[in-house]
């Protein structure tokens, strides 16, 4: 619910603006300003900043619309990292005075690799995930009186793997940037948007020891008993459109919105492993990423968020919703020292030198 008001607050606030003012977007290639945006990528940035991730199931039934909902135990890390022209890292820990909950939700093991990168023209995607360790989120749905401590709720035993990987072309990138709100290694002068246009491959799995449907909804969803594990590939096609407002010189809103129509096949798995049912089909997914900060020469701070949700059709008569996404807050700097610059030069030089495909 939060997430989705701050997204309604975003796109309201980005179309009002963006309605006064399409003359700044409009203009011919040849007649663009230089001030719309600004490269910082030869400053090295050092920003600290806190994450939580996360990768929720739900089976919905098809008739009553009532759904089961699994989440891993999220945790928020806390980390450091630093940027220079296109290298960039970022290490983040998990504190465990801050997540002490394990009690309550069980413990969630994971290992989740993301890699971003904006060249020119594109934004790419590429993930792959493994978590074990979820809790039925939701039992108040079916029983009002459920008591969040009761242990029914905890599933140590599922567990899933995701990998996915996206591409995304931006039509307006001369005056339009993607980094500035999320990599902060440019920043965006003025106000504009950018039309979208990608394609994405999706490769989801989910295992339990038991049945994935809890044994007191047996009755709710007598076609599930035996259904252990999920198999789920989607290829889509996508487009959509990004807008960032800048506002104040150096504040800034960013919303991007992502819509795509998916090939998908799915395999339903026994508690031997064993394929039970198939199924292909077509179903709409979305992606929505947002911004807001204040982005200065010197310094910066942002929270963002992303988004990312499918529909698998008819799973042993209810549909599988995936989402997977992240939240992060970051405060950073950018450092004047040309000794640091040298040495960043003489790393990225002999990286690139190393690169096969690299042309000087």
């Amino acid at each position: 619910k939060k997430a989705g008001t701050v997204l309604l607050f975003l796109s309201t606030l980005i179309w009002a603006v963006h309605a006064k003012s399409p003359v700044e977007v409009m203009l011919p290639v040849d007649s663009v300003p230089p001030a719309f945006i600004e490269s910082y990528d030869t400053l090295p940035g050092l920003y600290a900043y806190g994450i939580r991730k996360f990768n929720n199931f739900s089976f919905i039934d098809r008739t009553s619309g009532k759904k089961i909902q699994y989440k891993p135990n999220e945790n928020l890390n806390l980390g450091f990292g630093f940027n220079y022209r296109w290298l960039g890292l970022g290490v983040a820990f998990n504190s465990g005075k801050i997540n002490n909950d394990d009690h309550i939700y069980g413990n969630t093991r994971s290992l989740d690799l993301q890699i971003d990168m904006y060249p020119a023209a594109w934004m790419i995607n590429t993930y792959l995930q493994f978590y074990k360790g979820y809790y039925w989120s939701n039992p108040t749905e079916y029983f009002p009186e459920w008591s969040t401590g009761d242990s029914l709720q905890v599933r140590s035993d599922i567990r899933t793997r995701t990998f996915g990987t996206s591409g995304v072309y931006l039509f307006n990138h001369e005056r339009f940037s993607y980094k500035a709100p999320y990599v902060f290694t440019e920043i965006q002068k003025k106000s504009a948007g950018s039309l979208l246009a990608g394609a994405s491959l999706s490769i989801y799995r989910i295992r339990g020891d038991a049945s994935l449907i809890p044994s007191a909804l047996m009755h709710e969803y007598p076609n599930a008993g035996e259904l252990a594990g999920v198999n789920t590939s989607l290829l889509s096609a996508m487009g959509g459109y990004s807008y960032t407002l800048v506002f104040y010189d150096n504040f800034y809103a960013n919303l991007t919105l992502l819509l795509g129509l998916n090939y998908q096949s799915a395999h339903m798995r026994n508690f031997d492993d064993q394929k039970t049912l198939a199924n292909r089909s077509l179903a709409f997914d979305g992606t929505a990423r947002f911004a807001i900060g204040y982005n200065h020469p010197w310094y910066y701070l942002g929270f963002t968020g992303y988004l990312n949700n499918f529909t698998v059709r008819n799973i042993q008569s209810a549909d599988l919703l995936y989402g997977l996404g992240k939240f992060r807050f970051v405060i950073g700097f950018r450092l004047k020292a040309p000794k640091i610059n040298q040495q960043l030069d003489k790393t990225i030089d002999y990286l690139n030198s190393k690169n096969p495909i690299y042309k000087e």
